[in-house]
């Protein structure tokens, strides 16, 4: 009796852990009416109803419709930040809700922002509105990597924020 117990316990753990293993994703935010394309590598780890993250943004476009963004952003054009995210899973919905808690940010590239996603039902891809200072028309969209190439990618972008 003991031994099955035992066996169970460590089976319910393997699971457990196996399920809230991390995964890397590749990601791209833009805004609705701009040309602000910013990429990324997120790693998102899911413990049942509890979802923390970070993305790793690199600026690629400003918006080339306002001269303010276009002078901010001239020197940082391919600068990079970490925004670290915290919230929750709905696994029945598939609704994804996080919002960017802190960030490491030494060029200034990216701000904190709300989103409100969907996990797609293959799990391959997130996708969804993100608040964008209050004009709720950011769009985020991310791939599920392979998780040996999807950690090194992170990890590169990650030590290239200093």
């Amino acid at each position: 009796m003991k031994r099955s117990f035992l066996f169970l316990v460590a089976l319910l753990f393997i699971a457990v852990a196996a399920f809230s293993q991390a995964k890397y994703y590749k990601c791209e935010w833009t805004e609705a009416g701009t040309t602000f394309l910013f990429k990324g590598w997120m790693k998102l780890d899911i413990h049942g109803q509890i979802v923390d993250g970070r993305i790793a943004w690199t600026i690629i476009t400003s918006d080339a419709k306002n001269a303010t963004d276009m002078a901010y952003y001239r020197t940082r054009m391919n600068k990079s930040g970490i925004e670290i995210v915290k919230g929750e899973y709905d696994a029945q919905t598939k609704d994804l809700k996080f919002a960017g808690q802190s960030k490491i940010d030494p060029d200034s590239v990216i701000g904190l922002d709300q989103y409100t996603l969907k996990i797609t039902s293959d799990n391959k891809a997130i996708y969804g509105k993100t608040d964008s200072n209050g004009t709720k028309n950011g769009f985020f969209f991310a791939t599920l990597l392979d998780p040996v190439m999807g950690k090194k990618e992170y990890e590169l972008l990650v030590g290239r924020v200093k």
